[in-house]
């Protein structure tokens, strides 16, 4: 009989966002699941999720019980972007989505995911990033009106 009732996470989320993944409502977090491999259930659990430096808001998910044997996957995966904080970053920067797990109040287990966080110009190519590269046009830009011009092109 398996009575370690410690749950396990299983998160997949996105390896870099930036500014136009923030504009999109591209999701940072794909899927969250809580494995419960005990015969016991386990009941009274939070999820809390803290990212840093604070490019998302704080998020908190609650669990009354997790079946024996069993997992459950989290729905409402979407976070709060701070959108002031990506349009004031010019330089790539490493940041941090860290899980902790509790039950009643007592620490269960912690998860830390890496997170590029990249500057409001740059890309995060087409393995992570392909379905928004046509966010970044920008059709009202002075550069464009001027590349326009030279091709004899005006509208």
């Amino acid at each position: 009989m398996n009575t370690d009732s410690t749950p396990t996470l299983v998160i997949s989320a996105a390896e870099c966002i930036n500014f136009v993944s923030a504009q999109n409502s591209v999701p940072i977090l794909r899927s969250i699941q809580i494995r419960n491999t005990s015969d016991v259930p386990v009941e009274n659990i939070t999820l809390e999720l803290t990212p840093h430096p604070p490019f998302c808001r704080n998020k908190t998910w609650t669990i009354d019980r997790i079946h024996a044997n069993s997992d459950i996957s989290l729905s409402d995966l979407r976070l709060e972007y701070d959108f002031a904080f990506f349009d004031g970053l010019n330089e790539a920067e490493r940041g941090q989505l860290t899980f902790r797990l509790r039950q009643n109040e007592a620490a269960l287990g912690e998860q830390i995911l890496p997170i590029r966080l990249l500057a409001r110009d740059e890309w995060g190519g087409l393995g992570e990033m392909a379905s928004i590269l046509a966010a970044f046009v920008s059709p009202n830009d002075p550069v464009v009106a001027k590349i326009c011009k030279r091709g004899k092109y005006a509208p």
